[in-house]
């Protein structure tokens, strides 16, 4: 992992889940990491980690839905350190729950964070990096973004964004020296599910409707980081979301039957509001 020594990298939502693993892995292998989240203490403790296992780091504020907070954090980490080489677009939070039971404000949450976010900091580091002739974007997705995901219509409408997004502009950014990759990944053990918000059914339980066990935060980083060296397009982890994106590509309805389940499994846990 060389390949990220001495490198500066952004990552939102670095204060927690999936942020703070890519944070831990960078800092061991000698990036210069900047831990940017809305959530400024958990933030100064990453950092504040990094520095005392001997990495390089810092802990900002941002807010990803505003474009202008994304903008400045971009500029002043290419001011300060002369070059901005990984931007990792990961912050987003998680809605579950029927579509009729959703609100407005519920779509407006989610795509703002999750598919504007990664807009705003793809917006805010592309110009940059073509400008430097060098840089890779890393945006993060899930399995969502690749094949239906029922009571997650907003959260996949936003995955499938990130994706579209992101496999767009790598086509663009092939010959000005820009890479972009996308990461779509499975249920990962981390405090995004504790926090994510259900519509009319208990948390728990409506998590673990899903039945697919949670893999390793630092394993998944892990994964990521090896997809971003290598500069492939989709970084899928874990094995069971290849072999669904797999067989969802060759025959659709072939994922009809789990999907089905699992609608019944959570219409089950339903509560009236």
């Amino acid at each position: 992992m060389d390949y990220f020594k001495d490198k500066v990298a952004v990552v939102t939502g670095g204060a927690s889940g999936i942020g703070r693993a890519l944070c831990k892995q960078l800092g061991s292998i000698g990036a210069e990491v900047i831990v940017a989240d809305i959530n400024t203490e958990d933030a100064r403790k990453v950092a504040s980690a990094l520095i005392e296992a001997g990495g390089r780091s810092e802990a900002v504020y941002l807010d990803v839905t505003q474009m202008k907070d994304v903008q400045k954090i971009v500029d002043e980490t290419a001011f300060r350190y002369g070059r901005l080489d990984f931007m990792f677009n990961n912050a987003g939070i998680f809605i579950i729950g029927e579509a009729y039971d959703m609100k407005h404000e519920h779509w407006n949450r989610i795509m703002d964070t999750n598919f504007r976010g990664v807009v705003n900091g793809t917006a805010a580091a592309y110009p940059l990096m073509v400008k430097q002739g060098f840089g890779h974007i890393v945006n993060i997705s899930s399995w969502s973004g690749l094949m239906p995901m029922a009571f997650s219509a907003a959260y996949a409408a936003a995955s499938h964004g990130i994706v579209g997004l992101s496999t767009s502009l790598r086509l663009e950014g092939a010959g000005l020296g820009v890479k972009v990759s996308v990461s779509c990944l499975g249920r990962i053990k981390t405090s995004f599910y504790d926090k994510a918000y259900v519509l009319n059914a208990d948390r728990e339980d409506a998590i673990a409707a899903a039945r697919f066990k949670p893999k390793d935060a630092g394993v998944a980083a892990k994964n990521i980081l090896q997809g971003v060296e290598q500069n492939r397009e989709i970084i899928i982890f874990p094995f069971y979301t290849r072999l669904f994106r797999w067989l969802y590509r060759i025959h659709p309805s072939m994922a009809a039957p789990l999907t089905c389940e699992m609608i019944k499994r959570f219409r089950a846990l339903r509560k009236e509001p």
